[in-house]
């Protein structure tokens, strides 16, 4: 029979705290990495990395230490998502570019401006990516 502080935690939620507290630990994340970051991390980092995930995946089976595993690997998730981005926005093209595409999304009057959006083909960088447009109302 369960008692009613049992009752109470099993209700509560109790047990999903450590998710919480391992997703806000993660949050922090890209406030740590430097703003010009490359996104290039070297391979003896990412090899403690995976250490100290593997070496801290049996506290998950212990009810005090639970959030340290779940906390390393959302902030692992984190880092290398932000990696992944980092390097694809180094890769896109600096100075003025030449943008080709074609409208995918119909103008809509905002205020005293048209908006839109734009699905692009070249340059290759950038292509399949979908920017939004601006454009005065009365052709100013």
């Amino acid at each position: 029979m369960i008692s009613r502080p049992q009752l109470w935690l099993r209700l509560s939620g109790a047990t999903l705290w450590p998710l919480a507290w391992a997703l806000a630990l993660a949050c922090l994340v890209p406030w740590l990495l430097p703003e010009r970051w490359n996104g290039q991390v070297r391979g003896l980092w990412l090899i403690l990395g995976r250490l100290g995930l593997l070496l801290s995946l049996p506290l998950f089976w212990t009810h005090r230490w639970k959030l340290l595993p779940l906390a390393l690997g959302l902030a692992a998730f984190t880092f290398l998502g932000l990696a992944t981005r980092a390097r694809w926005e180094t890769a896109l093209p600096t100075g003025f570019q030449e943008l080709e595409g074609r409208l995918s999304a119909p103008w809509t009057l905002q205020g005293d401006r048209l908006r839109g959006q734009i699905s692009l083909s070249a340059p290759a960088s950038m292509a399949g990516l979908s920017l939004p447009l601006s454009l005065p109302a009365e052709g100013e």
